[in-house]
């Protein structure tokens, strides 16, 4: 027999396992995970978004007042201490300057918030105003006496109250200080009045004389503005901490969660009661020693933010990609079987293609209509698309409707599983468990290593 005679001979036997259903369940599986590269792209155009409203955030802020963190008040005490330093022989009088921070024997925070949003082209940002009562005694200058380091003498007439905002320019009125019994507040001045201290937001007001002869009772008040979150420090050796707002979603976070809190239509109330000893910093420390950053250590926050954050939820939704792209093309791989009729790769490419492309039409639609409405818009968008495309392929109107029945169940379960964040992981598995199982039940007849339908002239 000539090689020409074999070839001819082979080749035959050759075609069929070329268009076996095993063969062309690996090229479904290859195009599935080639199309996770334009997913990729999906992907960093959700993250551009997000980088987009961060900065759109970040605008805001700037003029109404950025994320807000308060400290204080607290009092600080100069003193000062001359030592003699001798060296190669020569002997010198050395004076040293340093501060003393107190902080409140105790404080009681009382803060009401009203947020509202403020629009910048397709954005919403939730921006706040709070009005702060601040209510709390400092200890008399016998007990400060009691923590001044050896050798040094305090400066009690250049004593002064210090006030920690994190942005200043929130401020919408003079914070005013009423120290004791007296009828009038006072009103702070810019800074915190402290060296190497240009990095911390703040105000300050010297002390009268002789305030400190015995135990100073203080309140301040104060109004200022702010975005997205509010953080209070517990300054006070025993502080209570009562925030209430309208907002009716809150986020609370940051050293402590509240003891109680109530949530309603009408906003929410949380309370905190944090004692010194469940702070990393003590009630009285020098500034040489470390400056004022702990006070933000532990500190108890709320953030005003959205229910759902709509990228956040199409960023998830991107996340399964990879089982709706798998599933998708099973589906068409099945009707394929049942059918007898050959379905290109490029048609796979097309139907993916579609696929893709709701992850798009969920993030443009999101931004404007919010997610529910988007996802519904989406989902039964590229339904009918891909299922008009199959009916095409197939020739039955029938099969196409069960294409784009099969892909709204799909989708309709992706947002059972958004929905439920806290057993995403379980519904997820359940899902692809039973595509598994239905897929094995479906193909358990089929002949893997046999032609699907006629091979093609």
């Amino acid at each position: 027999m000539s090689a020409i005679d074999q070839s001819s001979t082979v080749r035959p036997s050759l075609r069929p396992s070329l268009h076996s259903p095993g063969v062309k369940f690996f090229v479904i599986c290859g195009l599935t995970l080639a199309l996770m590269i334009p997913m990729l792209f999906v992907w960093m155009l959700i993250e551009d978004r997000q980088s987009y409203e961060v900065q759109v955030v970040q605008e805001v802020a700037e003029s109404w007042g950025a994320e807000q963190s308060v400290a204080g008040p607290f009092l600080v005490v100069p003193f000062r201490g001359s030592f003699t330093n001798t060296q190669n022989g020569v002997t010198t009088n050395v004076s040293r300057k340093d501060f003393l921070i107190v902080l409140p024997d105790e404080m009681t925070a009382t803060v009401r918030s009203e947020v509202s949003l403020r629009e910048r082209a397709i954005y919403e940002v939730p921006v706040y105003h709070a009005d702060t009562l601040i209510e709390g005694r400092f200890p008399a200058r016998d007990k400060i006496m009691e923590r001044l380091p050896e050798g040094y003498a305090p400066q009690w007439g250049d004593a002064f109250i210090a006030l920690r905002i994190q942005d200043p320019t929130g401020l919408r009125e003079v914070p005013g200080l009423r120290l004791g019994a007296a009828p009038t507040p006072v009103d702070f001045v810019p800074s915190l009045n402290l060296p190497q201290s240009d990095g911390y937001g703040g105000l300050h007001l010297s002390l009268p004389d002789g305030a400190l002869e015995e135990t100073l009772f203080f309140s301040v008040t104060m109004a200022f503005n702010g975005t997205q979150s509010l953080s209070f420090a517990p300054v006070g050796q025993t502080s209570s901490i009562r925030m209430t707002s309208d907002w009716q979603h809150p986020s609370f976070g940051g050293g402590y969660l509240p003891d109680t809190y109530v949530l309603s239509a009408d906003g929410f109330e949380a309370d905190w009661s944090v004692p010194y000893v469940a702070r990393s910093y003590p009630q009285f420390w020098r500034y040489s020693d470390q400056n004022i950053s702990p006070l933000f250590a532990k500190a108890v926050k709320v953030g005003f933010v959205e229910e759902a954050d709509s990228y956040q939820l199409v960023s998830r939704s991107a996340k399964y990609a990879i089982l709706f792209l798998a599933t998708g093309f099973l589906a068409v791989f099945l009707l394929e079987l049942r059918a007898g009729t050959r379905v290109h790769a490029v048609q796979y490419v097309l139907f993916g293609f579609g696929l893709v492309i709701f992850y798009v039409l969920l993030l443009a639609f999101a931004e404007v209509t919010g997610f529910g409405p988007a996802y519904a818009v989406a989902s039964g968008a590229v339904a009918a698309l891909n299922g008009g495309y199959v009916s095409a392929i197939f020739g039955q109107v029938r099969r196409g409707a069960i294409a784009a029945l099969s892909l709204l169940g799909l989708y309709g379960l992706l947002y059972i599983i958004l929905q439920v964040a806290a057993y995403a992981l379980l519904v997820g598995a359940l899902i692809a468990f039973g595509v598994l199982a239905l897929t094995m039940y479906a193909t358990r007849s089929v002949d893997w290593s046999g032609a699907i339908g006629a091979p093609a002239d």
